[in-house]
């Protein structure tokens, strides 16, 4: 909005708005009849803004930290599996087919099914999982993306 003549500050931006006089021509007159012209940013509604993007922000990171944890729990798992079973196949316990595990892995981490598994695939998950967890979270999921990223990130 603007305001002839008040000045107001945003609280949350901590920013005091800028006073301007427009110049018309040579005659270095103001355009606006000598009046001050002030932009200005109503505080209820920076704050009500901000407070929805800082609790999608925060839900966002905590989901991106558990989403980082519960994948390294499931690497570890995985990887403890694969030693296991080559174990058991190097003393003759057990006959695996590592072909037909690679072929339901690749399904199931293939989500476009092109065929290989690209940035597509990863751009296609965190599309879906973005989805599940702010179906019904309204002007709160605007900073969720950006909290799961920086989340799955630390």
């Amino acid at each position: 909005m603007l305001f002839a003549g008040k000045r107001r500050t945003a609280a949350l931006c901590m920013i005091e708005p800028t006073t301007f006089r427009p110049r018309m021509g040579g005659s270095g007159g103001n355009s606006l009849g000598g009046r001050t012209v002030v932009a200005s940013v109503d505080n209820s509604a920076v704050v009500s803004g901000a407070g929805s993007l800082t609790f999608g922000g925060i839900m966002g990171v905590c989901c991106g930290r558990f989403a980082r944890v519960l994948g390294e729990t499931a690497a570890v798992a995985i990887g403890a599996m694969f030693v296991i079973f080559q174990l058991a196949c190097l003393k003759g316990y057990a006959e695996v087919k590592w072909d037909a595990i690679e072929k339901d892995v690749m399904y199931l981490l293939d989500r476009n099914h092109d065929g290989k598994v690209d940035r597509h695939d990863a751009s296609h998950a965190l599309r879906s999982t973005t989805r599940v967890f702010t179906s019904n979270m309204g002007a709160s999921a605007a900073g969720f993306t950006g909290g799961f990223l920086l989340g799955l990130k630390r």
